[in-house]
């Protein structure tokens, strides 16, 4: 049984380094380690340590994925690496303050906001945003209706998380 879960856990993983989703590949390692320690308890110390000595000595092959032609999350990291997201998200702050209501409420869109700011532009490219799924999310909809439709979704995840923390042996 706990093959099978690794072999899965394994295969998502992988799955995820060549999809370049370095948040769900952060998020399946977590849960898995979690629901690991939580279920296996101190077994699971032999399996961390385990897992530790393979990716030690996988090192190099882990080395080869972030070099040469491939397509993956440590290679997409080198390419955009000269990105100044922690400025980005600041500037969509400003944005935030400047229409606490929602882009939406004042009939604005993200181009015709964010266009006059230099943080967003890319050369010929045009506009990004914020990199910051929430923070676009409230800027759209605005501070209070946002963090109300956020927390409302996210309610139900967390109240099934609490219980599967209670009564993960059964």
């Amino acid at each position: 049984n706990f093959f099978i879960q690794a072999g899965v856990v394994g295969i998502c993983l992988i799955l995820i380094l060549y999809g370049m989703n370095r948040s769900a590949l952060v998020v399946v390692g977590f849960s898995a380690a979690l629901y690991w320690l939580f279920y296996y308890r101190f077994k699971v110390v032999l399996v961390f340590g385990f897992l530790g000595l393979v990716a030690f000595a996988s090192r190099s092959t882990i080395a080869s994925l972030s070099s040469g032609r491939q397509e993956n999350i440590l290679t997409k990291n080198e390419r955009s690496g000269n990105e100044n997201r922690g400025g980005l998200m600041i500037e969509n702050l400003k944005i935030i303050a400047d229409y606490p209501l929602g882009l939406t409420l004042y009939n604005k869109s993200w181009e015709e906001v964010a266009r006059h700011n230099r943080a967003f532009r890319r050369g010929e490219e045009g506009l990004v945003t914020s990199h910051n799924g929430y923070l676009m999310f409230v800027t759209y909809l605005g501070v209070i209706p946002g963090l109300f439709l956020l927390c409302s979704l996210y309610y139900k995840a967390f109240k099934v998380f609490r219980f599967t923390v209670k009564n993960i042996k059964n």
